[in-house]
């Protein structure tokens, strides 16, 4: 005989669910990153990339609840989802810019010297920070 709580969800529900609340917390989170960028005047603000992914780890780490493989990849990839969302996205949509114009000017500005190798530093460091503390 068989007891168990028929109110807890299994590991694959959890896993789907903490897709979909991930992929909205990640649109969120990068919006805030463009606004927050934005009102500083234009400054990025690199280290705030580390926060936003320890954030989205905490998110897949609580919601979640799973000690996986893939949980650690949703992770990383929702944090990459915020750093497109905070780089090209959120410009596009709050000036209008068109998007080839941003995706220029964005790998320009990461090929621009050692101010772009550091935030391409940055922004793979809160990837791996959203990797690592996703379990």
């Amino acid at each position: 005989m068989n007891f168990f709580n028929t109110r807890t969800l299994s590991q694959n529900q959890r896993f789907n669910r903490i897709v979909i609340i991930g992929i909205i917390v990640a649109i969120v989170l990068g919006f805030i990153y463009g606004l927050v960028s934005d009102l500083a005047g234009g400054w990025e603000l690199h280290v705030l990339y580390l926060v936003l992914g320890y954030m989205m780890a905490y998110v897949v780490r609580v919601v979640g609840r799973g000690v996986q493989k893939r949980f650690q990849i949703l992770g990383a990839v929702l944090t990459l989802v915020i750093i497109l969302i905070g780089d090209v996205v959120y410009p596009f949509v709050v000036y209008q810019i068109d998007l080839p114009t941003i995706i220029s000017f964005t790998l320009q500005n990461y090929l621009s010297g050692i101010s772009g190798l550091l935030s391409l530093l940055f922004r793979a460091s809160a990837i791996y920070v959203g990797y690592n503390n996703s379990i």
